[in-house]
């Protein structure tokens, strides 16, 4: 599978392994969606996204991939919940909007996310190159690093590395067995937490 795109405002949706490729929904229908599964790609998108729920009745869907890894990984989370209970793949684009993320069993190479109001929780690893954006959200990292490179640029709001706290400035910290910064981390009135 080389691509796999999720784009949802209001649907909360969960990720996990399966030995078939199957999407299970509640509260909602599959004509709600835009779906597309073919050998190359997965794309789900959310279509109907003025349709009235009543706050009880949260759609769900949960979907079941038996692939074992993925060139590149699309998500976009309005106001919704995701969880991934894994993810691995290549290459990875994530934005929140005012929706929570949840990653377990992360294995990657890059990954780019951006998190405005949201929450964004990571577990796992990141083999070359991370760049987060926060701006009034949370993110958390939490995993095995291969380095510990990283510039940082805060406004107003806390980052912390392996337990140091920077709010209010840039810093760089170059790790001398790595030949660039791992990790590029943007935050102006959130929080971003690396350890």
């Amino acid at each position: 599978m080389k691509r796999i795109e999720i784009d949802v405002s209001r649907t909360d949706f969960e990720v996990k392994k399966g030995k078939e490729f199957k999407l299970s929904f509640k509260n909602c229908s599959r004509e709600d969606y835009k779906i597309i599964i073919n050998d190359s790609e997965f794309i789900l998108k959310e279509m109907n996204v003025f349709k009235t729920n009543c706050f009880w009745m949260i759609p769900k869907i949960t979907i079941s991939i038996p692939f074992n890894k993925v060139e590149t990984y699309n998500v976009k989370v309005e106001d919704s919940t995701a969880t991934f209970q894994w993810l691995k793949a290549d290459d990875i684009n994530l934005y929140t909007a005012r929706g929570s993320v949840f990653i377990n069993n992360l294995e990657c190479n890059t990954c780019n996310l951006a998190c405005g109001m949201g929450n964004t929780s990571l577990q796992g690893t990141i083999q070359q190159n991370a760049n987060f954006t926060c701006d009034m959200g949370n993110i958390i990292f939490s995993g095995y690093k291969i380095s510990s490179s990283y510039k940082l640029k805060v406004s107003s709001g806390l980052i912390t590395v392996n337990g140091l706290s920077y709010t209010n400035t840039s810093h760089k910290h170059k790790n001398t067995n790595c030949e660039s910064p791992i990790f590029d981390l943007n935050c102006n009135m959130g929080n971003i937490t690396i350890s």
